[in-house]
């Protein structure tokens, strides 16, 4: 049988070699959990991102108001 550290492995693997990355935020609080790829495929030490603000703080500024409108939607229903 499979452990739950080998499918976790295994499930980074897959997304390291499609160049993708999870991530899901947990509200209210805005605290977020990631895969790692996901801010180093952004440049960036995993570490650096604890809370969703130092991901939003990445938006140019000309998006900013689509990206807010986009969330509220999305967690309004």
């Amino acid at each position: 049988m499979i452990g739950l550290d080998d499918i976790f492995t295994r499930l980074e693997t897959a997304l390291v070699a499609g160049g993708i990355a999870w991530w899901e935020i947990e509200f209210p609080s805005g605290v977020i959990f990631f895969s790692d790829n996901k801010a180093t495929m952004l440049g960036y030490s995993p570490s650096k991102f604890t809370h969703y603000t130092h991901f939003t703080d990445l938006i140019h500024p000309e998006d900013t108001e689509a990206y807010l409108q986009a969330v509220e939607s999305h967690t309004n229903g």
